[in-house]
């Protein structure tokens, strides 16, 4: 998806639409959509900033892109990150043509007002540590002084949004697709808002009670041995890339004590072992740099300069920076999951994994020390609601995982499923984060439980997927 630009600035106007009821309500407000959308409607909703002074109000800037086709209930897309811009998945609506797809962009994010945006946020990943936590510092204090209370950038009062933009269309019954951090988003709103639910699909899902702070490093590591292991497992992988595992040991331990100087787009820089870390962990976020990780490893262990250009990386690199607002990130990731975790909990992990400990220490993100204190600087210690327990629901639920997802991984599904008393989970072989998306199987899958949730999908081709290493 690229970037959704900015606003395309008109007089705005109150349109009068049903709510559930049947009555008339003026609560959406709409607006041009901008060109890089194609949806039916663009508008506003306002909503309390804070439910416990809900005098206040915020907007969110919602796309509706109405059914072309025999009506079913409407689609609400959530989307993940946190903090990854939402409108610009208005472009899934040629899938579900027979019902209205809404999407939009949540809280302190995108187009919505305010929007947590940080000075030369994009450029931050060019940032070191420091410089990064002085950055989101300097411009937390910013985002007080301007009257925005960072506690109630949250799931809890997302979920609430959720509901809000429902009663604002008009619409009584919806059903909910989430992936990643849309995921926990959408079991918020089944934690509350249930009975307006027909049906749930949640891709690479985040149980709320697992401690991500603490875990994330285990599910990369496990994800990276399922690439060796997979590799090695295939004739032609392990011929062409023989003792991989072996190589990138010996890559990781040799580049710590020589850098070598690495071409990535238009920028050089010197690449050591624990930064190389980083650029694994990223390939494993898709099958498709999943298929290029034995090549990479193998170019920079022979001292191949431009390993990484045109590589998935490099993409991934680009959408991240250009797709999320990490003013938000910050803000749902403190009170949602750090709050409730601790340094203490996070350093075991760093003792058990020390490979990956040096980079994700330095990071500003969810498996880092830094974050800590960051939450601490801008006063976001408190964990919000009960975003940290587990969701119970009786909603007709589809649970998807990846094979190699990284950070969601497969055995989330059962920790999520054990409340979601009427839901079925389903293994993508082959596949990693957003599975549901990444291939025609996966559509399929998605695409036939909306359709009939009260039946099992036929899940066959999950059992089929494959990697094909370069």
């Amino acid at each position: 998806m690229k970037k959704v630009i900015g606003l395309v600035i008109g007089a705005a106007l109150i349109i009068c639409m049903p709510n559930a009821a049947g009555q008339m309500n003026s609560a959406f407000e709409k607006v041009a959509c901008p060109a890089e959308i194609v949806a039916t409607m663009c508008g506003f909703v306002s909503v309390p900033e804070n439910r416990a002074k809900p005098e206040k109000k915020i907007k969110l800037f919602v796309t509706v892109s109405k059914a072309k086709s025999e009506k079913q209930e409407p689609l609400f897309f959530l989307s993940g990150g946190p903090g990854e811009f939402g409108a610009q998945y208005a472009a899934l609506a040629p899938i579900f043509p027979s019902r209205d797809l809404v999407a939009f962009d949540q809280r302190g994010i995108g187009q919505s007002l305010p929007a947590l945006n940080c000075v030369d946020e994009t450029n931050s990943s060019d940032l070191d540590t420091s410089d990064a936590l002085k950055l989101y510092t300097a411009c937390g204090e910013r985002w007080k002084s301007q009257g925005i209370d960072l506690t109630a950038y949250n799931a809890t009062e997302s979920a609430a949004d959720v509901n809000d933009i429902r009663l604002a269309l008009g619409y009584e019954k919806i059903s909910l697709y989430g992936i990643s951090y849309g995921t926990r988003l959408a079991q918020e709103v089944m934690r509350t808002f249930s009975p307006v639910l027909k049906s749930v699909v949640i891709d690479s899902v985040i149980p709320p009670q697992i401690d991500r702070s603490a875990d994330t490093m285990y599910s990369i590591d496990e994800s990276l041995k399922k690439v060796f292991a997979t590799c090695k497992a295939q004739t032609n992988c392990n011929t062409k890339y023989p003792n991989l595992e072996v190589t990138y040991q010996d890559l990781y331990n040799s580049l710590n004590i020589k850098p070598l100087e690495v071409v990535l787009g238009k920028q050089k820089f010197q690449l050591n072992g624990d930064a190389m870390q980083g650029f694994i962990f990223t390939s494993l976020y898709s099958a498709d740099g999943i298929a290029e990780l034995p090549q990479i490893i193998s170019n920079l262990k022979a001292g191949k300069s431009t390993a990484l250009q045109g590589s998935f990386i490099e993409q991934f690199v680009d959408s991240v920076n250009s797709s999320i607002s990490f003013g938000a990130f910050i803000t749902h990731e403190c009170r949602g999951e750090i709050a409730f975790s601790s340094i203490e909990k996070l350093r075991i992990t760093y003792a058990a994994l020390p490979q990956w400990a040096n980079f994700f220490r330095n990071a500003v993100g969810m498996a880092s020390e830094n974050i800590f204190g960051l939450c601490q600087n801008l006063g976001l210690t408190v964990p919000s609601g009960l975003e940290n327990t587990a969701v119970t629901s009786n909603v007709r639920t589809l649970l998807i995982a990846g094979e190699f997802d990284p950070v969601t991984p497969v055995r989330y599904l059962s920790v999520a499923q054990a409340g979601l008393k009427n839901s079925v989970s389903i293994e993508m072989k082959g596949s990693a984060h957003a599975a549901s998306l990444a291939n025609l199987c996966g559509v399929q899958i998605m695409l036939a439980f909306f359709t009939n949730p009260d039946a099992t999908p036929d899940s066959t081709c999950a059992s089929q997927g494959r990697i094909a290493f370069k």
